[in-house]
């Protein structure tokens, strides 16, 4: 419901929200939520998986967080949303991408740290039976820094 309150406070009682999620006491809450803060006239709440959302209406804007990350195919996830947004909308996400060296811009100190310690956790625990026999993880061969290949 988060979402669809940021979206309430942008288009004001002369537009119209239309919030999806597939929890039941995620969508009760979120009800709840739009009433207590005056918004649900013009706020409403659908359950249903995205991939087989469908609506009459044409949207002019398509907003999601955390979605896509969930889906087994998110380009088709879009690609079907994508019906629902007037041509000239606007489509918005907001997704985690943890890939790459630069996955946060601008750089977030903080989550480089937990990446570090992340990474160095899941090497002990993909290399445990290794290291109790006493010989050193052996490095995984891929891309380094800066596109070197490491070994």
């Amino acid at each position: 419901g988060d979402v669809a309150l940021l979206s309430a406070d942008i288009v004001g009682p002369g537009g119209r929200v239309v919030g999806i999620d597939r929890d039941a006491d995620a969508l009760d809450n979120a009800r709840r939520r739009t009433d207590e803060q005056g918004c649900s006239s013009w706020v409403e709440f659908k359950a249903s998986n995205l991939d087989e959302f469908t609506t009459t209406n044409q949207f002019d804007a398509l907003v999601g967080r955390y979605v896509l990350l969930y889906q087994t195919d998110p380009s088709s996830t879009i690609r079907s949303l994508l019906r629902s947004v007037k041509p000239g909308g606007i489509v918005v996400f907001h997704e985690f991408d943890l890939r790459g060296p630069d996955a946060s811009y601008p750089p977030c100190p903080h989550q480089v740290g937990i990446l570090v310690f992340a990474g160095r956790n899941l090497v002990v625990a993909r290399h445990a039976d290794t290291i109790a026999k006493g010989r050193p993880p052996r490095r995984a061969r891929g891309r380094g820094r800066r596109g070197r290949t490491s070994s």
